[in-house]
């Protein structure tokens, strides 16, 4: 068995759902944008917001632990970080790694991102949920994944 972690950094993620719901925003049509600023505002997240979204990242750290539980061997939440210490095949292709991190990165994004949606602009939720939880799948995928056996010499000699 092999061991990976991930790290996760709360304001990295929080960064990327300010520009995330800043993009959403600015995707209105002009026939809509008579208030612009009521509207921007109402959308896209903020410092002011961090209580909320820290119930978010609070409900989504608890919801990539449980639906990876099969490959979590330790956890550690410490305020502004999240660690994940994965167990895993012995033949685990150690090259998704990198994708692993950036799914549960993008994972928690997606995620925060649609309860954030709900409650501002519940037309986008569904979408953002959506895309959260087909992330979830691959990194699942991407966890149990295993190198081919690889034949030591050659046989046709």
């Amino acid at each position: 068995m092999k061991k990976i972690s991930v790290h996760i950094k709360r304001d990295e993620v929080y960064g990327e759902i300010e520009q995330t719901t800043a993009y959403v925003a600015s995707r209105f049509p002009a026939e809509e944008m008579a208030d612009i600023p009521e509207r921007f505002g109402r959308i896209v997240s903020g410092k002011g917001d961090a209580n909320l979204l820290n119930r978010y990242w609070e409900e989504g750290v608890s919801t990539l632990v449980e639906k990876l539980k099969s490959y979590v061997s330790d956890t550690e939440f410490s305020g502004d970080r999240l660690s994940l210490e994965f167990t895993v095949s012995g033949a685990y292709e150690e090259t998704l790694t990198p994708s692993v991190a950036a799914g549960c990165f993008s994972y928690m994004v997606g995620l925060i991102a649609s309860k954030w949606f709900r409650i501002t602009f519940p037309g986008q939720a569904s979408e953002y949920e959506e895309r959260a939880f087909r992330r979830l799948t691959d990194i699942e995928r991407q966890l149990c994944h295993r190198r081919p056996p690889v034949r030591k010499g050659n046989r046709h000699q």
